[in-house]
């Protein structure tokens, strides 16, 4: 697809700023956020009330599903190499390695460019899991939340953007994330309150 790829390469290396790397690379390393992921979960349980524990556990139930039945499963079927797997140049981004990798932001960030013997991989790109996981999160709270929900739509779409910018997928596995990130939770969501209404119980109320 010759549209991808002209947009892979404005995004990845025309329309890069070195000012904004280290942005980049938080908002794609999953590593970096899982700390602060955990903290804002205990903070919820602990201190949100029966509202935040559904929330909660709803989340974990509607991210877990998306990925593992959609996500993951069209990954293996697809077996899309990544950006940089094919095209010798890619500018990649990451943060350098820390324990744990938040304090990474006290680091240079690492760039980089691949190189042929990056052409020898081929990797799972199609579609982008961070993105299908932060959109997937974005559906339910706006679903439950309604337009206070809305302000999630920020960091994801930083997420999805930022997955291109480093070099890690194409556009068009991003766009294809964002679906198969809102629509299957939304008819997750649809379920398990339908389940809940059955067993007499209102989960997002």
């Amino acid at each position: 697809m010759e549209l991808d790829k002209r947009l892979f390469v404005l995004i990845n290396q025309q329309w890069s700023w070195p000012p904004i790397d280290k942005l980049m690379a938080i908002m794609s390393s999953f590593a970096f956020w899982v700390p602060i992921f955990i903290l804002i979960a205990l903070a919820i349980l602990i201190f949100g009330g029966s509202t935040g524990r559904r929330l909660v556990l709803i989340l974990a139930i509607v991210v877990g599903l998306t990925e593992a039945i959609f996500s993951n499963t069209i990954k293996t079927i697809v077996h899309r190499s990544r950006p940089f797997e094919v095209l010798v140049g890619t500018r990649l981004v990451s943060l350098q390695k820390a324990r744990p990798e938040t304090l990474a932001i006290f680091k240079p960030v690492r760039v980089g460019r691949s190189s042929p013997k990056d052409l020898r991989r081929r990797g799972t790109s199609f579609p982008s899991g961070h993105v299908t996981d932060n959109f997937a999160v974005v559906a339910v709270l706006v679903a439950l939340f309604r337009w206070r929900g809305v302000w999630y739509l920020v960091p994801a779409s930083l997420v999805a953007y930022s997955r291109i910018y480093i070099g890690k997928h194409w556009p068009s596995d991003v766009v294809a994330a964002m679906l198969l990130g809102v629509v299957p939770a939304l008819l997750i969501l649809g379920l398990l309150r339908w389940l809940s209404r059955r067993a007499g119980v209102l989960i997002d109320k």
